[in-house]
């Protein structure tokens, strides 16, 4: 989405200001241009799922823009800032990108909506993509609304479309038979050096580069493809990640898999990792390891006592399986107390979806949504709001027990409280 000043709707660098506020979220990230804030949902199973996790993250990201002094739009093309006059974002990988492509790079003020759709294999995906090529012109006929660029009516619906594929990586697919032909597709575009494989970098000994690609990676290709490397060549990419990226990847793998990453390791960078993945995890993992070595982890953790909570409870039940970490707010405040508390704690993006309401004795009443919070008027009593129909479990109900009231009542997250 664009940042535009919000005196004269110019487009406005106001991503780097956003951002710092958004810091531990995966799901708000930097773009090319400092104009430009993209916005991703975590996975969702259908279009209810995209609609209700996009409208919360947009929100959150709202918020912080009109605090920054900018607004946020959502238009293919600007109509009249100029491309000339934008900024590229200071990252290596912008900046390699902006040397070796040049002016079709600079002029790329676009913007849009991508939707990434999970199937079971690559030849599922071939012929999907396949099938779908027909449908082109109605997609794009559906989504035009970019008539003008840089001050100029350009006579098309759909000038974001002409200025995105002017890049050699993007446009129409090509038509390919199988996976086979894409993998040789993919093969013969590497050796142009039009794109380079993090495999292919990581066999060269070229960590720094591996690492700057992967980086860049949504979370969920990231454990993907870190689960499809050979297990010397994991072991050799997770080294050379931040702590940050290391930990949310142990939150998003196999407990299995994730011994194998960590079985080398010393315990004081094992900590660094887990201060990042989450307490739930942190228990599952220290769980798992021997006894001493896993007493030295659970020492260097910053913040031991949620991790000790849980582990204390047994994996197959609630309180094994939950997280510590939740927003919780007084029913007596107001919208604005409520709003102003979560722009000072600078909660995750986790746990602002869905706050909990408790009563002066931290006993959980109620429910209130975050669209709902920044929709309301500020002197509004959250009691007001909130829905005080909680479904919840204790901390000894089974998984499957939880799993089928997920299901059944299309829930994101379960409270988990005991009975006093």
């Amino acid at each position: 989405m664009f940042t535009v000043s919000n005196k004269d709707f110019n487009l406005y660098p106001g991503a780097p200001g956003i951002l710092n506020s958004f810091e531990d979220d995966i799901h708000v990230k930097e773009e090319l241009l400092e104009c430009i804030v993209e916005i991703n949902t975590g996975i969702c199973h259908d279009v209810s799922g995209v609609r209700s996790d996009l409208t919360n993250k947009i929100a959150e990201v709202q918020q912080q823009a009109i605090e920054e002094g900018t607004e946020l739009v959502s238009i293919g093309t600007h109509p009249f800032s100029s491309w000339k006059d934008q900024t590229i974002t200071p990252s290596p990988r912008y900046t390699k990108f902006l040397e070796r492509m040049q002016w079709p790079v600079r002029r790329l003020i676009i913007s849009g909506l991508h939707v990434h759709i999970g199937v079971e294999s690559g030849e599922k995906a071939i012929a999907i993509t396949n099938g779908m090529t027909r449908y082109i012109p109605t997609l794009i006929g559906l989504s035009a609304n970019s008539p003008f660029f840089d001050k100029e009516l350009t006579g098309l619906v759909s000038t974001r479309t002409k200025i995105f594929e002017g890049l050699p990586t993007a446009g129409l697919p090509p038509i390919l038979k199988n996976y086979s032909e894409f993998q040789k597709f993919m093969r013969t575009l590497q050796k142009a050096d039009s794109i380079q494989s993090i495999r292919e970098y990581l066999k060269q000994g070229d960590l720094h580069q591996a690492v700057s690609l992967f980086q860049n990676l949504h979370s969920t290709d990231q454990a993907l493809l870190l689960l499809q490397l050979e297990a010397k060549m994991r072991i050799f990419m997770f080294s050379g990640l931040t702590h940050k990226t290391a930990g949310t990847l142990l939150s998003q793998i196999d407990v299995e898999d994730t011994m194998e990453l960590i079985r080398e390791a010393d315990p004081i960078l094992i900590a660094l990792w887990l201060d990042h993945a989450g307490s739930a995890t942190a228990a599952h993992i220290i769980r798992r390891l021997p006894s001493p070595f896993g007493k030295k982890v659970l020492a260097a953790i910053s913040d031991a006592k949620p991790v000790v909570l849980l582990m204390e409870q047994s994996d197959n039940t609630a309180g094994g399986l939950m997280t510590p970490e939740f927003i919780a707010i007084k029913e007596w405040n107001s919208v604005k107390e409520a709003l102003d508390w979560l722009r000072s704690s600078s909660p995750t993006h986790t746990t602002t979806n869905r706050m909990f309401i408790v009563d002066m004795w931290n006993r959980l009443t109620g429910i209130v949504s975050l669209s709902n919070l920044v929709m309301a008027d500020p002197d509004t009593p959250i009691r007001e709001l909130m829905d005080a129909d909680v479904i919840y479990v204790a901390p000894g109900t089974g998984q499957e027990e939880c799993a089928r009231l997920m299901l059944r009542h299309n829930m994101t997250n379960l409270p988990v409280t005991d009975e006093s």
